[in-house]
């Protein structure tokens, strides 16, 4: 299970809560123009929910949704209208809400510890709270190319903007996936490898040279061999990285401590791409500090949208990272999240999940469950929440068919930035397996 470092880009659909969620819903209630006919209730007692499809385009209200909220142990459940729309009555003096949505082939979404006479100013707009639903499965094409390299021995590493892993290889050649029929952007980096890494510092691979490489998009496989790239100058710049920031819990001597960076341009500064390559791959409990050469495309690397992050791995698989924002620092001495794992050892679809208590009233948790290399629930968990009833999110989710077989989860911890809700920090911890219901 690949656990992205940028953040699982399901969880930071729903994670990215407010800009991101009320951007859609401006979007959808401008486009379906008056509201439909909804129960006599006062404001406080009336609850809507507009659940829509986010597939990276154009949101799309989901008729037929199921959804459903509980609060103080009632749960209810109903079918969204043509508009998307599920309206219930809730208690304006009760606990806080559970908010549940499914849509077959899209991934269930549940928002967990809503205090909705503290929260709505932010997270519902003209009284609507948004659930955007990402399908379970997006089409992806195979774009395939060649690069000249400036010699043999260099490794060459292509990435599109859009999807999947890089290719990383001592070739001309490469491949890589991209979102089908949507516009993408390719990034090639030459790097010297050093061999062998020094076993104190680790392994840096110096970048030698940078190119882009803009297409229109395709519905299926691409070759881009003859399309033209372009070149961009490189700059260098050092930093320091403070190890005893790390969290205790990465204590395993295989652990190691890693920098990267990305940026968007003048033009689109949310698109992110690379702006540096892999700089540093060490040891992290080797030295109390990192001196770290960051070399990479010149114009990102002075934007103001760059985001630099420093990343520790184990033998788990776990990670935990730390990002800076808003032009290149000198120094990361930031404190890192511990990962978190279960309280139970075997846990169960039939019990509650608990695990240990956050680190600050800005960190949320995810868990992510999936059914080998599908994506099939997100939770996304307020601050201040250390526990799942999951038999109650469940009956929030009637048939969704979640519970009745075995999934594979984790959970990724992020402390959010209160005028961004971008993660400033995140942690991913090991994978475990939730039993199924009896």
């Amino acid at each position: 299970m690949n656990q992205d470092t940028h953040g699982p880009r399901l969880a930071l659909s729903c994670a990215r809560p407010v800009p991101r969620m009320l951007a859609l819903l401006l979007l959808i209630l401008c486009a379906c123009g008056e509201a439909s006919e909804v129960p006599k209730l006062s404001a406080d007692d009336m609850f809507v929910v507009l659940v829509a499809a986010d597939d990276g385009g154009r949101p799309a209200p989901l008729q037929g949704a199921v959804v459903g909220i509980a609060q103080d142990g009632k749960v209810v459940a109903a079918e969204a209208d043509a508009e998307g729309r599920a309206v219930f009555e809730v208690d304006p003096d009760g606990g806080a809400l559970t908010v549940s949505a499914y849509y077959p082939d899209h991934i269930a979404a549940t928002f967990v510890g809503y205090d909705r006479p503290r929260l709505r100013e932010g997270l519902e707009q003209d009284g609507v709270f948004l659930l955007a639903l990402q399908p379970t499965r997006s089409e992806y094409i195979r774009v395939n190319g060649e690069v000249k390299r400036s010699e043999s021995d260099i490794v060459l590493t292509v990435t599109a903007n859009t999807a999947g892993p890089p290719s990383s290889e001592i070739s001309d050649r490469f491949s890589v996936s991209a979102r089908a029929g949507a516009p993408f952007i390719l990034t090639a980096y030459e790097q010297i490898p050093e061999i062998p890494p020094a076993a104190d510092t680790g392994m840096s691979t110096p970048v030698i040279s940078w190119r882009t490489l803009e297409h229109a998009g395709s519905a299926k496989d691409v070759d881009v061999s003859g399309d033209p790239w372009t070149e961009h100058e490189l700059v260098d710049h050092e930093l320091s990285v403070v190890r005893p920031t790390t969290p205790p819990s990465f204590a395993d001597d295989s652990a190691l401590i890693r920098v990267d960076a990305a940026g968007g341009t003048v033009d689109a500064p949310d698109v992110m791409l690379p702006a540096a390559g892999l700089s540093l791959v060490a040891p992290w409990r080797a030295q109390d500090t990192y001196e770290v050469t960051l070399t990479g495309r010149a114009d990102l690397m002075a934007s103001d949208a760059l985001v630099v992050i420093a990343t520790l791995y184990d033998s788990k698989r776990r990670f935990s990272s730390v990002r800076t924002r808003q032009g290149l620092p000198t120094r990361i001495a930031a404190s890192f999240l511990a990962p978190q794992e279960p309280s139970t050892a075997r846990p169960s679809f039939a019990q509650p999940l608990t695990w240990a208590k956050d680190e600050g009233d800005g960190v949320w948790t995810f868990l992510i469950a999936r059914d080998g290399f599908v994506n099939r629930w997100l939770v996304s968990v307020l601050p201040g929440t250390s526990s799942l009833d999951l038999p109650t999110l469940l009956a929030t989710l009637p048939s969704s068919g979640l519970g009745t077989k075995a999934l594979e989860a984790y959970l990724y911890l992020c402390d959010s930035d209160p005028v961004t809700s971008r993660c400033n920090r995140a942690a991913g911890g090991q994978i475990f397996e939730i039993e199924a219901t009896p």
